[in-house]
């Protein structure tokens, strides 16, 4: 059989479009912003909340996380009590607390921004949290982390477009 023969018969046209679906899905997923159903949680802790274990750093803020502990219920990634306070005019400060061990999670790097309708939103059933505010002197965005072995692993931030940007320097 001749050569050009082979290449006629070959599905060229059956490849180009597998080849422009899987470029564009490639695409569509990068662009995609992180969603709760992402990450998962399928077990969510009832148990007994285990006793407060502090580092020397943390050991100031007992009280507030004694509070917490025994004022709020399981309420992110399955087993964590997530806890925020007001830490000067334009902050917002939190933690997650794991009812399990009691142990408590580093403060986040997120200045929130309070003048946003959710400047921190999270489920129980999900790893997920979203935290709006400034990641050091950056402008405000939208951050996204979850939450693995009691720290928070930062996914990906993106610009917002609030009227009123809070003060991020």
């Amino acid at each position: 059989m001749p050569l050009n023969r082979k290449i006629k018969s070959f599905p060229f046209p059956i490849i180009i479009g597998v080849l422009l679906v899987f470029s564009g899905s490639i695409v569509f997923a990068q662009k995609r912003l992180p969603r709760f159903d992402d990450y998962p949680v399928t077990q969510i802790y009832s148990g007994k909340v285990a006793p407060l274990k502090l580092t020397n750093s943390q050991e100031p803020e007992r009280e507030r996380f004694q509070w917490a502990m025994e004022n709020s219920k399981v309420d992110y990634a399955g087993h964590y009590i997530v806890h925020t306070w007001i830490c000067g005019s334009e902050c917002v400060a939190g933690v997650a607390i794991d009812a399990k061990t009691g142990r408590v999670s580093p403060w986040w790097e997120v200045r929130l921004n309070y003048r946003t309708e959710k400047p921190v939103d999270y489920k129980v059933n999900s790893s997920l949290i979203i935290l709006s505010g400034c990641r050091g002197d950056q402008k405000s965005e939208m951050h996204y982390y979850r939450i693995r072995k009691g720290r928070f692993v930062h996914l990906r931030s993106v610009p917002t477009k609030l009227r009123s940007e809070p003060d991020c320097s």
